[in-house]
């Protein structure tokens, strides 16, 4: 029989759990957002390298050297400001991504709101 019918290939068995980072759309976001941030802050290590390979290349003119590396080196900081934000958004949304410190807080007051016994 074919899928419909319930008795074709994989009918029936629940989904691998082998590698379930493969599947998490967040584990992708994650990686990425890390790579993205290694990538800038390698730029922004070489930011200077950068700017004098164009003025050298003649793509860059030699008095305007110094801003553009000023704001090459911004751009890198408000790019890595951005990527940060993204990444601490994700990690928030997780489940059960509080804080150590919340956690006992709602725990503590759970056992507050629970009616003693004997009474």
């Amino acid at each position: 029989m074919t899928q419909e019918g319930g008795l074709g290939r994989g009918a029936g068995r629940a989904p691998s759990t082998a590698y379930p980072w493969r599947r998490s759309h967040e584990a992708t976001q994650v990686s990425v957002l890390v790579l993205s941030l290694v990538v800038v802050f390698l730029l922004s290590i070489a930011h200077d390298e950068i700017v004098a390979h164009a003025v050298a290349q003649g793509w860059l003119a030699e008095t305007r050297a110094e801003w553009a590396e000023i704001a090459l080196g911004l751009g890198l900081f408000l790019v890595w400001g951005a990527l940060t934000v993204a990444l601490v958004d994700l990690v928030r949304r997780q489940p059960g991504s509080g804080s150590r410190r919340e956690q006992d807080v709602a725990a503590a007051s759970a056992q507050q709101d629970e009616p003693k016994g004997g009474a």
